[in-house]
């Protein structure tokens, strides 16, 4: 039996005012634990990809630096080769380069404060050979798949890499025509989530035949 007395009313009231803090008292203590579970899973999860965006970067610097020696070895390798063939000293940088499918006499040497210098890649296509870049755009360096070799024109199984290569040859100080140093400039360039990023590896190369008969 329900009593409808003032005091009973009065007492109901007072049950339901209780009931109701409590209630909201239990809501905000759910947000409160809710918000504690939200920072504690959300700090390792920032920690992990911030873990992963370095690793990432340091992979690309490790790689690009690779492909920018790769161009200085190759260069190197036919500078020796025409300085142990050559009877001419003066020929050390001949034939290195090609341009529209054809042997260069000779790289095209730029000045140092060229804004605009002609640029080459290095290509795989049977062999290595340095060509001059279409336009003097030298493109996305494709990399073979299946053995990870970049440079590739021509294989199967090549895709696009994130990397795009450039190469110049520099007027070395004192030497305006190369006749006895050049500086070769590889320039590396990718994108990666935060930006374009870049890396440049520049080497001074000696004529060590006229040196040395100097």
């Amino acid at each position: 039996m329900t009593l409808h007395t003032p005091i009973a009313k009065k007492i109901r009231a007072q049950k339901y005012l209780m009931q109701t803090k409590q209630s909201g008292l239990t809501i905000v203590e759910s947000l409160v634990a809710i918000s504690i579970l939200v920072i504690a899973v959300l700090g390792p999860l920032v920690i992990v990809s911030q873990a992963l965006r370095t690793s990432f970067f340091a992979r690309d610097q490790l790689t690009t630096y690779y492909l920018a020696q790769e161009v200085i070895e190759h260069v190197r390798n036919l500078r020796d080769k025409n300085s142990l063939t050559k009877t001419d000293a003066l020929e050390w940088l001949n034939e290195i380069t090609y341009i529209s499918g054809s042997i260069e006499t000779s790289p095209t040497i730029e000045p140092i404060d060229n804004p605009n210098p002609k640029k080459y890649r290095l290509v795989r296509d049977g062999g290595y050979k340095l060509e001059a870049c279409p336009s003097n755009d030298c493109g996305k360096l494709n990399v073979n798949t299946v053995t990870g070799v970049y440079g590739e024109v021509s294989a199967a199984d090549m895709k696009e890499s994130i990397y795009t290569r450039e190469v110049v040859f520099y007027q070395a100080p004192g030497d305006l025509l190369g006749e006895q140093e050049v500086a070769i400039e590889v320039t590396l360039k990718w994108n990666q989530v935060g930006g374009v990023y870049q890396f440049k590896l520049r080497e001074n190369l000696l004529n060590w035949k006229i040196q040395k008969f100097e």
